[in-house]
């Protein structure tokens, strides 16, 4: 933005930033209006998010509204909707950055978020206001409006508004977004490179490592899922894998369920965890599914505040068992996962079926045992290999899939 007075003072430039190393799953129409006070100083900036049609629809139908598919949502649907985009998670930024000379700005929350429905797509307005107000004229200032997962792809639409001053006018410009793609094959590039010629990656954005910092990065995820817990917040944690022996990883799992946070782990072989003892890990069921299939994916799933399964959940698919020898002498990746498809199949199909999973099913006891779960009289227990079976494709299943998996979490209480 520049303030014209008798010389150039400053430059703001907005960036609508694309998804550009991912595919974008939401697509949002967005407008900024600068608020400047009586005393010529940024003081605000308002936000509106159209979302697209199909992301509209998708959140009506999740949130079971419209119900006679006439368009109009009732006043209580609005004041859910509204609700709904005022909670934001604790380090959720709005996808709104503002720095001067290069350093952040803080802006506040949400200030009076407003939703209303139109031709089929929802339409949320919302204030930040700086924290510290300043004067454009006296600083660099730059507002970047994208996501930084790469889940949404932000799209600046319209004029973009000044209020308060009519000295001033905004040059926009658009991120380089084919240098954005090259990132993922720079970093895999690097992977490859340390393999075949232990040159050591660094500065790896969108995966970790073994045995550089993947073992760190999995215990910071454990322990933010446990401050969420701590926060009041849905805490859970999900994860299937092989083997479980890495003594680190253990204690952060009991200090994550002394937090509260509720923890379902399926453990093929190997587990040096004990499940179920008082003050010490009565949040965290085990079981181990035996059966048809060797499975070797490793999963886990964070609620991320938000319990499990949620569209919010951070889902990380990996080739490391959580042991020694894959966490600290090995080359392994973990990697998380954006794609919103893939996501949902991850926790509320392929997830799902092994939790609700009865028939080939062992409970880990307190005590070290395994204890097979069959109760008498029913011939419908679920079987998750089964039902990957009968459902080979679950991508080509879409959402299908999910509502095949009962609504069933293994416990022996």
């Amino acid at each position: 933005m520049r303030c014209l007075r008798p010389v150039l003072l400053s430059l703001l430039s907005v960036l609508a930033l694309a998804r550009a190393e991912a595919h974008p799953h939401v697509f949002i129409d967005t407008g900024l209006t600068f608020r400047f006070d009586g005393e010529g100083r940024l003081g605000a900036v308002s936000v509106v998010w159209a979302f697209d049609d199909f992301s509209s629809m998708l959140m009506v139908e999740d949130m079971e509204m419209d119900k006679d598919g006439d368009g109009v949502l009732t006043d209580d649907e609005i004041a859910r909707l509204t609700a709904m985009f005022s909670d934001w998670p604790e380090d959720f930024a709005g996808d709104l950055y503002l720095t001067r000379d290069g350093k952040p700005v803080a802006l506040s929350g949400p200030l009076d978020v407003a939703v209303r429905y139109q031709q089929g797509r929802i339409v949320v307005t919302h204030i930040r206001a700086l924290l510290d107000r300043i004067r454009p004229e006296d600083e660099r200032i730059e507002v970047q409006v994208y996501d930084p997962t790469y889940y949404t792809f932000y799209d600046l639409v319209g004029t973009l508004e000044i209020r308060g001053r009519d000295d001033c006018r905004v040059q926009i410009e658009k991120a380089d977004i084919a240098a954005a793609q090259r990132k993922y094959g720079d970093e895999l590039a690097k992977v490859f490179n340390f393999l075949s010629g232990y040159v050591q990656p660094d500065g790896l954005e969108n995966m970790a490592i073994s045995p550089i910092d993947l073992k760190e990065t999995l215990l910071e995820l454990i322990a933010r899922e446990a401050e969420f817990a701590r926060r009041g917040r849905q805490a859970e944690i999900w994860a299937k894998m092989n083997s479980l022996i890495d003594k680190d990883v253990i204690e952060a799992l009991y200090a994550a369920s002394q937090a509260d946070v509720r923890i379902n782990l399926v453990i093929r072989g190997i587990c040096g965890l004990r499940p179920g003892i008082a003050g010490l890990s009565e949040n965290i069921r085990v079981k181990s599914i035996v059966g048809r299939f060797l499975e070797h994916s490793r999963i886990v799933c964070f609620g991320n505040g938000f319990g499990l399964p949620s569209k919010r959940a951070r889902v990380f698919i990996s080739s490391a068992d959580w042991m020694g020898r894959n966490l600290n002498r090995r080359v392994e990746t973990l990697i998380e996962c954006f794609n919103e498809t893939v996501k949902a199949q991850i926790t509320s199909q392929v997830m799902a079926a092994n939790m609700a999973d009865e028939a080939q099913s062992w409970l880990l006891q307190p005590d070290g045992r395994y204890l097979r779960y069959l109760p008498a009289g029913r011939d419908d227990l679920f079987s998750c290999h089964k039902f990957f079976m009968e459902n080979p494709s679950l991508s080509g299943r879409g959402s299908a899939g999910a509502r095949d998996v009962p609504a069933l979490m293994h416990s022996t209480d």
